[in-house]
């Protein structure tokens, strides 16, 4: 018998395989897990994201970057800022907001070359936890999603 909450709404067994949830969840684990391993470097995961994808693309507009790393402009901005006031990217100020420019500075290399040795440490942890297999499905199955829900949201 299913359980009735006090809202009087009876949960679907289909919450129990919501994709989205159980990504989210592997996903907040697996962020928390290198957000620890890499503390010690003075960065979160996700600046350190941020860096390495200005490292690889250079100098980019603030649209540009928020392709990139599929993050709305006004969070990017925020972590941009924050990264800023270390002195780890210059934000080069244009004509309109969203055509300034985004670059790594020579503090913010040297921050990562700090900290990717921590960042080597969480992968190859997280290497060890999977098969060479699951690892490939991983990668794979984390594309194929990415590229078929982007389309999807594009049509809309």
């Amino acid at each position: 018998m299913k359980k009735t909450l006090q809202s009087g709404i009876v949960p679907s067994d289909r919450e129990n395989v919501c994709y989205c949830t159980a990504v989210r969840k592997a996903a907040r684990l697996l962020t928390g897990f290198y957000d620890m391993s890499v503390a010690p470097g003075g960065l979160k995961i996700t600046q350190y994201s941020l860096l390495n994808h200005l490292l690889r693309l250079g100098p980019v507009t603030i649209n540009e970057l928020s392709a990139a790393v599929l993050l709305e402009r006004t969070t990017l901005m925020r972590n941009l800022n924050l990264l800023a006031k270390k002195k780890f990217v210059e934000i080069l100020p244009a004509p309109t907001p969203k055509a300034h420019s985004i670059r790594l500075t020579n503090l913010g290399k040297e921050k990562l070359a700090q900290v990717q040795p921590l960042w080597e440490a969480a992968q190859q942890k997280t290497e060890a936890l999977l098969t060479s297999q699951e690892r490939l499905f991983l990668r794979r199955l984390a594309s194929r999603l990415s590229t078929a829900l982007s389309d999807a949201v594009a049509q809309t």
